[in-house]
């Protein structure tokens, strides 16, 4: 029961957000006091062993980016006096749906939240600092709960970060030169270098894990080097800095000096960055938001393509707080001693067009012109060119051979746009870490197919025959994902006996024996797992039957992009591309 004393913190916390408080601590309602202020947290129970563990939400780790800090690099919290209530989820930020049809969050959105299953360990524990995904123009913190993970001696921390154009406009100036997300991403890894000690972390065991678009913000960290001292592993799930989606190469300038010409009704040559900036400091945030967000994928178009208005860019060297400042390419041979975790899952693409395959009549006008995007960042090529339809010839062959795209070929499409959007560039990612790492780099693909593989459902992947794991459904045995869950008590009836309860355990243990031991499987138990090599992608298949090890994945697939992309390198090839 709680004392007199913690319920007046409590209600105080409740009514006022920050309260000065009596310095103590209570098993009910935890307190911890980090150099940014005191916190006052709760207890909840993880899904299966039913472990009791902290929690702390809510936690501003930057200044609110609003006023003169909107669109600019984020400044750090400055300390609070009081007891904090951190028994809540912050704000999400600004924020959408994939197709556009809901906009909610707030501008005052930088909060992170720490789960820890002990606050005074004798040794302090392994740090995972997670990062989501969504587009860059969806997510948030609370999408991946602890409630599965912390049945591990983890700690674990999930951040909100700017999404969409307040994430990642870019007017390539000094002052607003882009990457507020990311920069938002570095920020809260400083702050959890600087407190985590607090929660029963260890600073100097820290791994980044990010998944799709957070999976390429991880990569990206791998090759910066102004990062590397701030962790020591990295796991990377569905994403690379080396797929085509990864980086916006769109004028965000034009982008605005249209929308502001049109709403004023002035030709667009009227419209100078002075004009810009100032609609910027000005302009209502959700509307902003949306007028210009843009879809990631859209269902029936001719051209199949993951397009990124809002995703990083490549700043001037003067930019505030700059980040990446040359091409990816550059900074792929700069040595690293980093442990890192690259994977994929099976099917990835089914979630990702749940509307052309259910209603393949859209494909027609697909299977009419066949434009599909290339599987790596910087290329040289235009849709509309006599170059790109002779080269996709060959793409559209070896694909399907002599059938149509319809609703007989759906798995070969998932496929092709599986191994564009997604497998090619983390395979060309996961050999670059290979090769210029000291550390160890580690493969995985997951294709367990069970009844929490919720997304499946959702796209109606198995009355339509298509087989493997999709988009995010590794995630849902990491993190309690209710949102990804149609039916809501999904996880309330998780038990240890089901087969998604034992399957869930392996795969945690998995991922959390990489990031305590920087091995997923050590002691070779029950099988041994190969880092990759310079000359083999090993890798682990995880399946319903447990893990299953081999050596280059998709290797048919994989040789077919390298002979193409060399063939057509003369008209392919960039100056600051990978070489082909």
């Amino acid at each position: 029961m709680l004392s007199f004393k913690h319920l007046l913190i409590l209600l105080s916390v409740i009514y006022f957000g920050v309260n000065c408080a009596p310095k103590t601590q209570s098993t009910e309602w935890p307190l911890v006091k980090t150099k940014s202020g005191e916190l006052l947290g709760k207890i909840d129970t993880t899904l299966l062993d039913q472990r009791e563990f902290y929690s702390f939400q809510g936690i501003p780790y930057a200044e609110a980016p609003i006023g003169a800090l909107r669109f600019r690099a984020p400044r750090p919290i400055q300390p609070w006096v009081g007891v904090r209530n951190a028994t809540q989820y912050g704000s999400k930020c600004l924020q959408t749906t994939f197709n556009l049809s809901q906009f909610w969050g707030e501008e005052n959105c930088l909060f992170l939240n720490v789960y820890t299953p002990n606050l005074t360990p004798i040794e302090k524990m392994p740090v995972i600092f997670f990062v989501h995904g969504g587009g860059y123009m969806s997510g948030g913190s609370s999408w991946h709960a602890g409630d599965i993970l912390l049945d591990e001696d983890i700690v674990l921390v999930t951040i909100n970060y700017r999404l969409g154009p307040f994430g990642f406009l870019s007017l390539n100036t000094a002052d607003y030169s882009g990457n507020m997300g990311l920069k938002d991403q570095l920020l809260a890894l400083k702050w959890v270098n600087d407190n985590i000690e607090f929660f029963g972390g260890n600073k100097n065991s820290i791994t980044m894990f990010g998944q799709s678009t957070g999976a390429s913000s991880v990569h990206l960290f791998t090759l910066i080097p102004q990062t590397q001292s701030l962790y020591k592993r990295a796991i990377a799930s569905s994403g690379s800095m080396l797929c085509p989606w990864s980086y916006s190469k769109k004028n965000h300038t034009q982008i605005l000096q249209k929308l502001i010409a049109d709403e004023k009704s002035t030709p667009i040559e009227n419209i100078s960055l002075n004009d810009i900036v100032e609609y910027l400091k000005n302009v209502d945030g959700p509307i902003f938001g949306e007028r210009t967000f843009a879809p990631v994928y859209e269902s029936g178009k001719s051209i199949k393509e993951i397009d990124l208005v809002w995703a990083p860019v490549i700043e001037i060297e003067t930019g505030d707080d700059a980040l990446l400042t040359r091409p990816i390419e550059s900074y792929l041979d700069e040595k690293s001693d980093i442990d890192s975790l690259f994977g994929y899952t099976s099917a990835e693409s089914i979630i990702l067009a749940p509307t052309d395959i259910n209603f393949p009549d859209g494909l027609k006008t697909f299977e009419e012109r066949f434009e599909v995007q290339l599987p790596l960042i910087d290329l040289n090529y235009s849709y509309f060119s006599k170059d790109y339809d002779n080269m996709i010839k060959d793409v559209r062959q070896f694909y399907f051979g002599d059938k149509p795209v319809d609703a007989n070929s759906l798995q070969e499409f998932v496929k092709l746009l599986s191994d564009v959007f997604f497998i090619y560039g983390i395979d060309k990612s996961v050999k670059a870490q290979a090769k210029r790492s000291t550390g160890k780099t580690f493969c995985y693909q997951f294709s367990v197919e069970l009844e929490l593989n919720s997304l499946r459902k959702t796209a109606n992947a198995s009355t339509l025959g298509l087989s493997g794991a999709t988009h995010i459904e590794d995630m849902l045995y990491l993190f309690r994902m209710d949102a990804f869950i149609p039916e809501s008590r999904a996880y309330d009836d998780f038990r240890l006996n089901t087969p998604e309860g034992q399957m869930t355990k392996k795969i945690v243990k998995f991922f959390t024996n990489f990031v305590k031991f920087g091995n997923p499987i050590p002691n070779n138990d029950p099988i041994e797992v190969k880092p990759v090599t310079v000359d083999a992608v090993n890798y682990v298949d995880l399946t319903n039957n447990g893990p299953i090890v081999g050596t280059n994945p998709h290797i048919k697939y994989i040789q077919f992009w390298d002979d193409f992309l060399h063939k057509y390198k003369d008209i392919l090839q960039t100056p600051n591309g990978i070489q082909l």
